[in-house]
Formats: C-alpha cells, sequence, structure tokens
C-alpha cells in the first residue's frame, strides 16, 4: 500500500467501517471495478465484497510501485492514510480515474487541495454526512472521532454536485 513511514504509521493505523461505506451505496454503480489501495488489514476489501461489489487490490506501494492497470477497475473508492493525503490526491489527479475518499473536512481549505483541484475543479462531487464518521483502531470501536470527515468525489458523474446524507 505504502512503504510505511514508522512516525507516521502510528496515526495512519485506523481503519474504515463497514457502516461507513454502507452510507454511500447509492452513489456506488453496481456494474463498476472497484480498486481499494489502501485496505489496511483487509477489512476495506471485505467490506466492499459483502456489499456487492467487485474489488481489486494489489500489495503495493500506491506512490511508487506499479499498481493496478487503469483498464482493471473503474473506481477507486479509498481511506487514504491521516498523514499522506496530499501525496494521495496529487498521485489520484495523476491516474485521472473516477474515485470517492473519505477526507477530513479541513482538507478542502488548504493549499494544496486548491493547487490540486482548482483548475480542475467541475469534476469534483461531495457526499456531506450529517455526522461525524468514526474509524477503528485495531478492531477497537472508537466512537470518539475529534473531527468531521466527508466524501470527496471525482469524475463520478452525479446527478448533484453537493449530495447531503444523513448517518
Amino acid at each position: 500500500m505504502f512503504k510505511a513511514n514508522p512516525v507516521k504509521q502510528k496515526f495512519d493505523e485506523y481503519y474504515t467501517r463497514k457502516k461507513t461505506f454502507e452510507d454511500i451505496t447509492l452513489f456506488i454503480p453496481n456494474n463498476k471495478i472497484i480498486y481499494e489501495p489502501f485496505y489496511g488489514v483487509g477489512q476495506s476489501v471485505t467490506y466492499l465484497k459483502e456489499l456487492g461489489y467487485e474489488i481489486r487490490y494489489k500489495d503495493a506501494d500506491f506512490f511508487t510501485d506499479e499498481i493496478l492497470q487503469p483498464e482493471e477497475y473503474d473506481i477507486i473508492i479509498t481511506n487514504p492514510p491521516f498523514t499522506l493525503k496530499k501525496e494521495t490526491l496529487k498521485r489520484l489527479r495523476e491516474i485521472n480515474k473516477p474515485f470517492i475518499l473519505i477526507l477530513p473536512m479541513t482538507v478542502i481549505f488548504t493549499k494544496y487541495f486548491h493547487e490540486i483541484f482548482g483548475a480542475d475543479s467541475k469534476d469534483l462531487q461531495f457526499i456531506i454526512p450529517n455526522n461525524k464518521i468514526h474509524f477503528d483502531c485495531e478492531y477497537i470501536l472508537k466512537d470518539n472521532t475529534s473531527f468531521y470527515s466527508f466524501y470527496l468525489c471525482y469524475k463520478m458523474n452525479f446527478e448533484n454536485s453537493v449530495n447531503l446524507i444523513k448517518i
């Protein structure tokens, strides 16, 4: 997935709950192949398969190794490592495939977000929940997330640019 920096890895070992994917099933096409580059301990792959999606993943460094070829998948859906948000967004723009990312809300206010998407913001869409998305740490349920998250979508061609959901 990525060559772990021991200092950063400590803050990146939080995992997406099945409910987080369930909350957006209306936005994920059933007939598309999903690539999950940051699958952690495999929970997200399992959850997406349980929800009926065809998933691809590869044990490779998303930033430096050869990842799946673009023709092997249709959409990228992932929760990127917290400390590698900027690098992930840059890499996804290089790949230029549709994606849905789970990110902290503060990302949209960063200089790097505007530099990466400023000229091409027409392809951005948002799924915004009405509550905090919570994450697990080493299979421990943590319902005390200190920040709000949203789903950043790119080239997903939703009917609306901003989609509010109740979770």
